[in-house]
């Protein structure tokens, strides 16, 4: 195997390289990291058991390969979607309305911005970037929408597209308004369980000009694995009225828009 990686590459850099080789190989053994990376097997049994912990990977005796179509190790994106889905339900209908005719919009993956998607239909000529299975399928449908599907490597889990080649889809537009998800939001922080994912939402924000976070208030006051961005990058969180008074204090204290439905 001549691929060469530059020896103690960062974490995020070994991540990314690590499912670009497996995009190729589709197999690799932990002998052959090793060799590629120069580091301990110590550190590559850690990069992988986070891979492994986002759905992108799954470890093998001696190896790692990429997941089978319904090799799922998160939580199913079918039982994400009924918890608290009422309030997703609510959420989205209040973000499609800021949605105007005409606009350049990413939708994040997620199963709110699932319900945001859901309630586009009776928009036209609005053009959604998105690295959503789920959402490009929803509204690919509609022939009053242009919709544009990032490349990018498959998490079977969530269905949705992440890397180096989601980013660079991401990266080469400009958009009106952004979408956004998040695992967790706790001490002026958005946070992710991974960071390809946090990679892919951080390319989300630099090309929007407006930020709108959706998210229910469960999401809030937790902590997840890795930050994404603090809330001065948010224009706009839409959440549920269930959300403590005192976070909503302390959110509207970074000079945001709360809106509460």
């Amino acid at each position: 195997m001549d691929d060469l990686i530059p020896n103690h590459a960062l974490k995020e850099d070994r991540h990314r390289a690590i499912l670009e080789l497996l995009s190729k190989h589709k197999s690799l053994r932990i002998s052959q990291l090793k060799e590629m990376f120069g580091v301990s097997e110590v550190t590559l049994r850690s990069d992988l058991s986070q891979l492994e912990d986002q759905g992108l990977v799954i470890r093998v005796h001696g190896g790692v390969r990429l997941p089978k179509l319904n090799e799922t190790i998160e939580v199913p994106y079918s039982q994400r979607a009924i918890e608290n889905k009422q309030q997703k339900i609510n959420i989205g209908k209040a973000a499609a309305k800021m949605v105007n005719d005409g606009d350049i919009i990413i939708l994040d993956s997620g199963t709110t911005t699932m319900q945001v998607a859901r309630h586009l239909k009776d928009h036209k000529g609005v053009t959604v970037v998105t690295n959503s299975l789920n959402v490009a399928s929803v509204l690919g449908v509609n022939p009053n929408l242009i919709v544009h599907l990032t490349g990018g490597i498959l998490n079977y889990a969530t269905l949705s597209l992440v890397g180096p080649e989601a980013e660079r889809s991401i990266s080469d537009i400009k958009a009106d308004k952004l979408f956004l998800a998040a695992h967790a939001v706790d001490n002026g922080h958005l946070m992710e369980r991974g960071i390809l994912m946090a990679q892919v939402k951080r390319a989300m924000i630099q090309s929007a000009r407006e930020v709108i976070l959706v998210a229910d208030s469960s999401k809030f006051g937790k902590i997840s694995f890795t930050i994404v961005t603090d809330l001065h990058s948010v224009d706009i969180i839409i959440t549920d009225s269930n959300l403590e008074a005192r976070m909503q204090d302390e959110l509207r204290g970074f000079g945001l828009k709360l809106v509460l439905v």
